[in-house]
């Protein structure tokens, strides 16, 4: 047996333990966003009683519900009715009048449920969002709360249907996971109330920048190209602000940026250029850098986010002055100039 087996085979299990981690290095987070089909007049049923303190809203023709939802990674494919709860990271839903937005005290995510097809897309959701707006007890946010309290809700069902509330009342609220949340709904005349069918999931593209490098030149001007992609060619319009966050290059001297943000329209090519305009010159000196990073994605999340980018030098650098070698001679002459030093000590130092 080898010696090194005892040792190797714990080494090897921790490095399976490891795997499932070491593959989700680089995973990034995904959304998810709904939009619903635009509320009617048949399908309003508008408080008539409300008044303040409890927080009251109409709803109006051509309204809908609205959102989306964050999760820590890309969901699995052929999901069916799977519980996401815990992976969820972020949501922000309207139902047209307020909405219901992660991180928010009042907030509550109560159910997320999903199917998926074999793309890992949203075919079927049932999510059900809380907002606690009104307490007798008094804050709204601060809970816990009881039957009577008041909150608004909003539901994505199935394939194509969602619905909302506003000033809905509570008879019966939850004190188990999730806490603190209203689990018996009842409506009256100081709750408006919308319901639609029709609706449809779509996945936000990842928007990523990368390296780039170009030769200086010894005049003129040239392009250091950083290509911006989009994970999937865009269904709705994207923007991305690029910013200059670092590098030893010197902005308006090395080079210049002509603008701040990309850009795509529905359909465009995934990938765009972002051009730094390099400006040439003659002078020898060290590669320089400059940092860009993305920020504040409209219609997209954030994937790798910053990227560097290199001004090749072209210029020779000039050749080191030659150092003089002495010759056989003069080693000779240094030799016996060492000698007759040392000789001249010894015969002082003699008694």
């Amino acid at each position: 047996m080898n010696n090194d087996e005892p040792m190797r085979t714990p080494m090897l299990r921790r490095l399976a333990m490891l795997l499932p981690a070491l593959l989700c290095l680089g995973a990034q987070a995904a959304t998810y966003v709904y939009i619903g089909s635009p509320y009617s007049g048949g399908t309003i049923n508008n408080a008539t009683s409300c008044a303040a303190p409890e927080v009251c809203g109409q709803f109006t023709v051509g309204q809908s519900v609205s959102g989306s939802i964050t999760t820590a990674l890309p969901l699995a494919p052929n999901l069916t009715n799977s519980d996401i709860a815990a992976s969820v990271t972020g949501y922000s839903f309207s139902n047209g009048v307020s909405s219901i937005v992660s991180g928010s005290p009042p907030a509550r995510l109560v159910t997320a449920l999903v199917t998926t097809d074999g793309a890992g897309a949203i075919t079927s959701a049932d999510i059900k969002l809380q907002r606690w707006t009104y307490s007798a007890a008094g804050s709204a946010a601060a809970g816990p709360h009881v039957a009577g309290d008041r909150f608004d809700e909003i539901n994505v069902v199935g394939a194509v249907a969602s619905g909302a509330s506003i000033n809905g009342f509570c008879a019966g609220v939850d004190i188990s996971v999730p806490t603190d949340t209203c689990n018996t709904v009842s409506a009256n005349t100081a709750t408006s109330v919308a319901v639609v069918s029709g609706g449809a999931w779509d996945m936000l593209p990842s928007v990523s920048i990368a390296d780039a490098s170009v030769l200086e030149g010894n005049s003129g001007f040239s392009n250091l190209n950083f290509p911006i992609t989009l994970s999937a060619i865009p269904s709705a319009p994207v923007t991305v602000t690029v910013g200059l966050t670092g590098g030893t290059a010197t902005a308006g001297t090395d080079f210049a940026m002509p603008f701040l943000s990309v850009s795509w329209a529905p359909g465009d090519p995934v990938t765009k250029n972002f051009v730094i305009v390099v400006q040439g010159e003659s002078i020898a000196e060290p590669d320089e850098t400059l940092q860009l990073t993305l920020s504040n994605p409209v219609g997209a999340v954030l994937g790798a986010a910053v990227a560097t980018g290199t001004i090749l030098n072209d210029d020779a650098v000039p050749p080191a002055a030659a150092t003089a070698i002495p010759t056989l001679s003069e080693w000779a002459l240094m030799l016996l100039a060492t000698a007759s030093v040392v000789i001249g000590m010894w015969r002082t130092r003699r008694p």
